[in-house]
């Protein structure tokens, strides 16, 4: 949420093998489903809770796949690492390793059921090949990008890390000095894996995760060095970007998702990096006013909600809360959320030391990361906002003793 946490996904290398032993059920009702082995002592704490497992066609809630509550379509946070929620369990990719934790108490296990595992390597079901790996979900399945075999893929996987697959290959486009590759960023959204080639000029393609199918987008906007902001916002049947300029000049613009033709919106502010996008209007904090706007796409007007004298930050917006994201410094160690309803009505504000830099809104809980690690240590429960006694609350570590 500072210049670090500008990009929704940063450049990552990953890496899956097939295989291990899977549990068909909870290794609570049975922990001796790998039967015959020993386990170490990461697994031998895993087996308190329950394991995540794929869910069958009959079950699937095919509304709540398209609900703002589900990450694939809709993100109100932006990191490094990815999070994710589905219906049963949360998810997160840190230090290139796959984490899951129950809803009801929030306690990050590694997603890997095989024995005597050292979650160091390629064989490990949990890996993901280097911190910044990206991680999807749609439609009741699990979504890696990364390298596997020398090679980008896209992987899917069920809910307990089980039963690999190749969805696609990702595309390596040659660059106008005749090399191929490039600097690679992710964005799972709205049963797409967007990818954007950092490389001379900007490539952005898309797969669709159910057919495995791969497009190559706008590249008559990215031919004279412009390039797309990986901040992609999606309401109703259009996906929103940011064009830059070579001249540093920055334009909003919105993609047609069934006609594919791309419109030309509005010039965009200074100072504004964090935005999102919801009933046909704009949503922003603009750091150089001071003041909460709204845009209203049908008719180009911006409306000035409130003034909030907070200074620089940025603001993040969830189906019930802003979360605004200050800061004295760039690099200053300490920070603070202020936390307003839809109504720009504020409802608390709290102190972030050495913590906060990343946020995540999931089921009912606020949760934030390490500044330092990125790895999730406390979390705030919405029930909590707006009471004289809120405080954050730490998430278990079940292997802080390793």
């Amino acid at each position: 949420m500072k210049k670090t946490a500008s990009t929704i996904l940063c450049i990552i290398s990953f890496c899956l093998l097939l295989g291990g032993c899977v549990n068909e059920q909870s290794k609570a009702d049975n922990p001796s489903a790998c039967s015959g082995q020993d386990l170490n002592i990461e697994e031998s704490v895993r087996m308190m809770v329950t394991e995540p497992t794929c869910l069958s066609s009959s079950t699937k809630d095919t509304e709540a796949s398209r609900s703002q509550r589900n990450p694939a379509t809709y993100r109100p946070q932006d990191g490094v690492d990815s999070f994710i929620e589905t219906e049963a369990f949360y998810y997160y990719l840190n230090s290139g390793k796959i984490y899951y934790s129950e809803k009801n108490e929030p306690v990050f296990y590694l997603l890997c059921s095989k024995p005597n595992c050292t979650h160091g390597g390629e064989d490990c079901n949990a890996y993901g090949g280097g911190a910044g790996g990206a991680l999807g979900y749609w439609d009741g399945k699990l979504y890696t990008a990364g390298w596997l075999n020398l090679e980008l893929v896209l992987v899917r996987m069920d809910l307990d890390g089980s039963n690999h697959e190749l969805a696609a290959k990702i595309e390596m486009p040659v660059d106008s000095h005749g090399q191929q590759g490039g600097a690679y960023q992710f964005v799972f959204a709205d049963g797409y894996l967007y990818y954007f080639v950092n490389a001379e000029p900007q490539s952005l393609f898309r797969i669709n995760l159910a057919s495995g199918k791969t497009e190559r987008m706008f590249q008559n906007l990215l031919e004279n060095g412009a390039t797309v902001s990986s901040k992609l916002r999606f309401d109703e049947d259009f996906m929103y970007f940011i064009l830059k300029e070579p001249s540093g000049a920055r334009t909003l613009y919105r993609y047609m998702l069934e006609s594919r033709d791309v419109q030309k919106l509005w010039d965009w502010p200074e100072m504004v990096y964090q935005w999102d996008v919801e009933n046909g209007a704009v949503f922003y904090y603009s750091q150089v006013d001071e003041e909460f706007c709204e845009l209203e796409i049908a008719t180009g007007k911006v409306v000035l909600k409130i003034k909030a004298p907070y200074g620089k930050g940025a603001a993040y917006y969830d189906t019930n809360y802003i979360y605004l994201d200050t800061w004295e410094e760039m690099e200053s160690a300490y920070r603070d959320l202020y936390i307003f309803d839809r109504d720009y009505n504020l409802l608390q504000h709290i102190s972030l030391p050495h913590f906060g830099d990343y946020l995540y809104a999931a089921g009912d809980k606020l949760f934030f990361s390490n500044t330092y690690s990125y790895k999730i240590s406390h979390y705030l429960p919405f029930s909590e906002i707006g009471s004289a006694d809120t405080e954050l609350h730490p998430v278990k570590d079940p292997y802080a003793l390793r």
